[in-house]
Parts: C-alpha cells; sequence; structure tokens
C-alpha cells in the first residue's frame, strides 16, 4: 500500500524538477540534461562472451563411464535442462544463448578414464577429433 509520505515525496521531487526546469529557461539556459541511459544490463558470462569477442563459447564434456546407457540418457537430458535453466532470467543472453556449445567427446577408449587421461585428451586433441579448437583447461579443486 503506497503510504501518503510516499506520495507527498514524490510530489515535491516532480515539483522541485518543474521548478528547476522553469529557472533554467528564465536564464536562457537549454533543458537540463537528461541521465545517461545505463549500460545495457548483461550478466557477468554474457559480459566475457561479448567483450572476449568469441564467437562460440562453452565447454567439452568427456564420458568415461559407458556401463549404463539408460543412466547415461537420464543424465544428457537433466544436464541440458540444467543448463537452460541457469541462462533463463539472465541479462543479455539472448545475445550469446545460440553460441554456447558443450560438445561430448563420446568414445568408448575412455572407458574408466581418470582425470589425466582426460587431461591427456585434451593434450592431444587430434586423437579424439578435437584438433580445430582452443583449450583453455579450468580445474576446481
Amino acid at each position: 500500500m503506497v503510504e501518503d509520505d510516499d506520495v507527498r515525496s514524490a510530489i515535491v521531487k516532480a515539483q522541485i524538477a518543474e521548478s528547476q526546469s522553469a529557472e533554467r529557461a528564465r536564464l536562457g539556459l537549454a533543458p537540463k540534461p537528461s541521465k545517461p541511459v545505463a549500460a545495457q544490463q548483461r550478466d557477468q558470462f554474457v559480459q566475457v562472451v561479448e567483450d572476449a569477442g568469441f564467437e562460440d563459447f562453452g565447454f567439452f564434456l568427456f564420458r568415461t563411464d559407458y556401463t549404463d546407457e539408460v543412466r547415461w540418457e537420464t543424465w544428457q537430458k537433466e544436464y541440458d535442462r540444467l543448463l537452460e535453466a541457469s541462462m533463463d532470467g539472465c541479462d543479455g543472453v539472448e545475445r550469446v544463448r545460440e553460441r554456447l556449445l558443450t560438445p561430448l567427446v563420446d568414445d568408448p577408449r575412455l572407458q574408466g578414464a581418470s582425470w589425466n587421461a582426460v587431461v591427456g585428451c585434451v593434450q592431444t586433441p587430434k586423437i579424439f577429433g578435437l584438433g580445430s579448437y582452443c583449450f583453455k583447461m579450468c580445474t576446481c579443486g
């Protein structure tokens, strides 16, 4: 509910602004410049993608367990859903959403591969058909 004080405050601000405009006109000054339009709102990941000029961005997924196809398919669907949901509501996402790529390296030779083995795939990308990608690796510990 709007309080009387809120209404009075809004009226006083409007009256002050009008008074200032009238005084500027009386003195022959140009109208008060409008406030600069705020920079386009965007979430941090959108800012990084745009400022870096990435045509595409994302990360590779390396499948290392081939023991349960149903579980794998379920995981993929949930992953895709969560990835999309994580971008919903982000400011500016409509400009970068289509650039997000998450290629899957799905090769049974990776069955049971360790973290170090996956890193080895990245270090020798042509073996797994990754030769045309630029890799920057981030590890979380």
